[in-house]
């Protein structure tokens, strides 16, 4: 080899890890309906103390559950739903947006997966818009989920989900 090829070997070298780096590195890919699921939208609802065979009122979110006619302190809320093809087997959040003065449990296939407040204290924390939840992988399933939230309201009449930002993923 020339001594002209080993200087530039030489001063590339150097470089070399950080040129892997940057051709190894690329930009997260952007959320699609392969990797989200927007879950705002209709839901059902039904009293939270109502039996298993109880029957279900359709609920549309966001928006408040005393103007649909839903005037329980307690409510059980579900959204059936398929997960996104590639959240399957990986861990996912659910994003919850502001819920207006209450409590909130949140089950997955009827695995709790977070609350916030504690509803036996008439705890509700602070209201500070939207809440993520973390979802291990063994709670999605591939195939059909059920995602309930249980919100206890500490001032009915203001109440519901404010706004759309409920998204899975």
């Amino acid at each position: 080899m020339t001594t002209k090829r080993w200087l530039w070997a030489l001063a590339v070298l150097p470089l070399l890890p950080l040129l892997l780096v940057f051709w190894a590195w690329k930009l997260p890919t952007r959320a699609t309906a392969d990797t989200v699921i927007l879950l705002a939208g209709d839901w059902e609802a039904r009293p939270a103390d109502a039996g298993a065979d109880a029957a279900w009122t359709p609920l549309h979110i966001p928006g408040s559950f005393t103007d649909q006619h839903l005037t329980e302190p307690v409510l059980r809320l579900r959204r059936r739903f398929v997960a996104p093809r590639d959240t399957v087997g990986h861990d996912a959040n659910f994003v919850l947006s502001n819920v207006r003065v209450a409590t909130v449990r949140v089950f997955l296939n009827g695995a709790l997966i977070g609350m916030r407040g504690e509803p036996s204290r008439g705890f509700i924390g602070g209201e500070s818009g939207a809440e993520t939840y973390f979802i291990a992988a063994h709670h999605l399933r591939e195939g059909e989920n059920t995602l309930e939230l249980e919100v206890t309201s500490m001032r009915p009449g203001y109440d519901g989900i404010t706004d759309s930002r409920m998204l899975l993923g």
